[in-house]
């Protein structure tokens, strides 16, 4: 269990990072400047720290035999059926925002909507609401593992939420939502599990195998129908990428360039755009780190901006999103957890605090979970998979991961009004 602390999953997850970088057939020409280095090591470093302070306010409880009581058992339960209902209208209302409000359909394709319609930033009642409502249907996917006593009827609506979210997501054209869910998932298994051993045998090893294939045809087929759109062929768009994103094409994986094979194009293609998607987050954090004028520092904004957005709709005056991200030296990419914390917080004590915290809790979450506490392994799956998403992204701002840090919030709120 120890594998999935938190010390070790922000670890992982740069080895993650070095081991892509290895095998890697691009070169970046972003070199970071020694002062980006070190906030990066201030930042690790205070995480770390944090992690450390958590016995002044917890003890686990080793060799405990956890049996749950009928009536807390009872209490899941009913638990699982309100957040799978509550997930279901939301994504329900999220359709009907999609189909209706955006008109999805008008645009002809999942990629038209991805490149022109997923821009319009409505502040409508509909929008709102099945924003915060759907991302439910995460938490009752993430607790159904921890049910035993799950009934038909139960088991019917975590397949209706799932088969719904997925398909949303699809329509949507995104990929972070997904992995954002299958880390959650695959942390609340292992808790569930106990041990590593009982939960990767070799039959959900060929699984997780057959997943990451599938993974790759779902991307390969995103992008290809991307360039199509834009009206790209596969070496306009990397020559396009490596101007934009500053990268170069090692010579031994060059030959892409004049590839006849449309299909070995098309998966070297989405090889090195996987590949890109996984580093580039560093090298766009030592770029933003450069040019980022501390004047603009965004006090919160950056990371958690759908909770300033609610402003907009209550008639408090916020700060346009767009004007926003117009102070980033570059739109539209990922800049690792550090990079929306430094426009957030810039190099000082703020942003040390912020990560001394994040390491606090986490850990204590950590230990509450090893404790078998529902809440506190759904929460932790959720910190677990921002953890591992950390070198390449900050999952609380990208792919919809504040909706559902706000709805294991009320999901707290609500455990604690059924006790």
């Amino acid at each position: 269990m120890k594998l999935i602390s938190p010390r070790i999953l922000i670890l992982l997850s740069f080895i993650i990072w070095l081991l892509v970088y290895v095998v890697s057939p691009i070169q970046y020409i972003t070199k970071p400047t020694n002062q980006a280095l070190l906030y990066l090591f201030f930042c690790f470093a205070s995480f770390f720290i944090g992690t450390f302070y958590t016995h002044l306010f917890f003890i686990t409880k080793k060799n405990q035999v956890k049996f749950k009581p009928k009536k807390e058992e009872y209490k899941n339960l009913k638990f699982l059926r309100i957040v799978s209902f509550i997930g279901l209208i939301g994504l329900i209302f999220r359709y009907y925002d999609l189909l209706f409000v955006k008109d999805f359909i008008s645009y002809g394709s999942v990629t038209a909507f991805r490149l022109h319609g997923s821009i319009i930033n409505d502040t409508t009642f509909v929008g709102i609401g099945s924003s915060i409502l759907y991302p439910f249907s995460i938490i009752a996917i993430v607790v159904s593992f921890h049910i035993n006593e799950k009934k038909i009827i139960d088991k019917v609506l975590i397949v209706l939420n799932i088969l719904l979210f997925v398909i949303y997501i699809y329509l949507l054209g995104g990929r972070t939502s997904l992995t954002l869910i299958i880390i959650m998932v695959l942390i609340s298994i292992i808790f569930k599990k106990k041990k590593l051993s009982h939960v990767f045998n070799l039959k959900r090893i060929v699984f997780i195998v057959m997943l990451f294939l599938l993974f790759f045809a779902y991307s390969n087929l995103i992008l290809i129908n991307r360039l199509e759109e834009m009206g790209f062929n596969i070496q306009d768009h990397l020559n396009y990428m490596q101007n934009e994103r500053r990268f170069i094409v090692k010579d031994w994986f060059n030959n892409i360039l004049s590839n006849d094979d449309v299909f070995t194009g098309g998966v070297k293609y989405t090889y090195i755009s996987l590949v890109h998607y996984v580093l580039h987050g560093y090298y766009q954090f030592f770029l933003l780190f450069e040019h980022f004028n501390s004047s603009n520092l965004g006090y919160g904004a950056y990371q958690f901006y759908p909770v300033f957005k609610l402003g907009n709709f209550i008639g408090i005056e916020v700060v346009d999103y767009y004007e926003l991200m117009s102070k980033l030296e570059t739109q539209g990419v990922y800049t690792t957890f550090f990079g929306p914390l430094y426009a957030d917080f810039g190099f000082g004590g703020l942003t040390f605090l912020f990560m001394f915290l994040f390491g606090f809790v986490s850990q204590l979450f950590y230990k509450k979970a090893l404790n078998g506490e529902l809440f506190s392994t759904l929460f932790y799956s959720y910190l677990g998979s921002v953890l591992i998403h950390s070198s390449f992204i900050n999952m609380i701002q990208s792919g919809m991961g504040l909706y559902v840090f706000v709805s294991i919030l009320f999901s707290a709120l609500l455990l604690k009004l059924m006790s």
